[in-house]
């Protein structure tokens, strides 16, 4: 069944159809068999889903500025990134096919440098580590997981490089950027609808920060298929 189809004559600025249409299409897929393969399906079409609202949205509602986010352009990459479980076995599965070996083992000390800098520091003491805790996933200015990036950095925008860099120099995490706010509240809602159906059917869908889903991903023997049959991966 194609469940992004069903949504081309919905508004979509109605919070209560985006919520429970995520929350409809991971039960829907999970009740159809708890099996790596499903799971991945699942993380694919809830992604897709998001973007396609979004699309449909500006189809209707033409932006007034262009975003101004560009490839190379990355100072929100240093950001401490937040995802479902879900996302993040589908960026573990990823990682597994398309890095080589070298490219996991760079990775995880990225990781390791990530979590040991970061570790029980508070928001603002995060802050003054910035420049060196960027996205495990940045490399040469670029994301090297673009393809199946989480729904914050989706919805993660500017209409301003000038304001973006300003942030980033002053270390000012709480900076106001020019954005269109439809973004983040489509794929917002989206992902909490997600996080729901992924709680109705009893797989762990609390919020995990990304790089220690990565490790915990590439800790566990069979993180797809235990995360699907309901244990607790992360």
């Amino acid at each position: 069944m194609n469940y992004i189809n069903q949504c081309k004559d919905v508004q979509s600025d109605d919070k209560n159809y985006l919520f429970n249409a995520a929350q409809d299409i991971a039960v829907k897929i999970i009740l159809e068999g708890r099996t790596r393969a499903k799971a991945l399906e699942l993380a694919e079409k809830i992604l897709r889903f998001g973007d396609h609202i979004v699309q449909s949205f500006e189809s209707k509602e033409p932006k007034y500025a262009q975003i101004a986010c560009r490839s190379g352009c990355y100072f929100c990459c240093f950001a401490q990134v937040s995802l479902t479980p879900l996302e993040a076995l589908l960026i573990g599965n990823y990682v597994e096919k398309s890095y080589t070996d070298r490219d996991k083992q760079d990775l995880m000390k990225r990781v390791e440098k990530n979590l040991k800098l970061t570790h029980g520091k508070s928001l603002e003491e995060r802050v003054k580590v910035w420049y060196d805790t960027p996205c495990i996933f940045l490399k040469n200015k670029k994301c090297t997981v673009y393809e199946v990036r989480p729904f914050i950095c989706r919805a993660w925008h500017s209409l301003s490089v000038a304001q973006c860099k300003k942030a980033f120099n002053d270390r000012n995490h709480s900076a106001e950027i020019d954005s269109y706010p439809h973004q983040n509240y489509i794929l917002g809602t989206v992902r909490a609808g997600l996080q729901q159906g992924c709680m109705d059917m009893g797989c762990q869908a609390d919020t995990l920060e990304i790089a220690k889903a990565v490790k915990s991903f590439f800790n566990h023997q069979y993180p797809v298929e235990a995360w699907s049959k309901g244990e607790k991966v992360f």
